[in-house]
């Protein structure tokens, strides 16, 4: 009996990975047990498919809707690349750390507990930055707890 209640677990899981590719989706859920929102949809200029192609020299803009579970007072941004397997913290401070609760971000904070939110950043893809594919991952975190409202991952292009 243990055994099949496995292996319902192991297909179970293994869907929960093919659900994503095949409803389109862009972007993986990266949040662990201790997440505090639900992510409602990801947005990348003109990206339908993964990885979704950068071109450098450019500016993208990325949209991520999301619902707290909870009141929210201040949201911190973080941003980190992966890259095989090492994580990279985005080396501009003005992100990592930042106050999401900013106009910039289309964000006022406090945020109410089942508030939809929209939140809106512009990137710039630099010139200097090599050709690659990594992932790129952004959380959006609870000042308070610590913990990710929502976390969300990215494989990209950057041609």
């Amino acid at each position: 009996m243990v055994f099949k209640s496995a292996i319902i677990c192991l297909i179970v899981a293994g869907l929960c990975h093919i659900v994503p590719l095949l409803a389109d989706e862009i972007y993986t859920n990266c949040a662990n047990d201790n997440n505090l929102g639900m992510v409602t949809e990801v947005q990348l200029d003109d990206c339908t498919e993964t990885p979704c192609t950068l071109h450098r020299n450019s500016t993208v803009e990325i949209l991520v809707g999301f619902i707290p579970y909870f009141t929210v007072d201040y949201l911190s941004l973080n941003v980190y690349g992966l890259i095989e397997t090492k994580y990279y913290k985005y080396k501009y401070s003005f992100i990592n750390n930042a106050n999401a609760c900013d106009e910039s971000y289309n964000i006022k904070c406090p945020i109410e507990e089942k508030e939809r939110q929209i939140f809106k950043m512009e990137v710039e893809i630099k010139s200097y930055y090599p050709q690659w594919e990594l992932s790129v991952i952004a959380a959006l975190s609870d000042e308070n707890s610590g913990y990710n409202i929502v976390c969300i991952g990215i494989d990209v292009n950057i041609e």
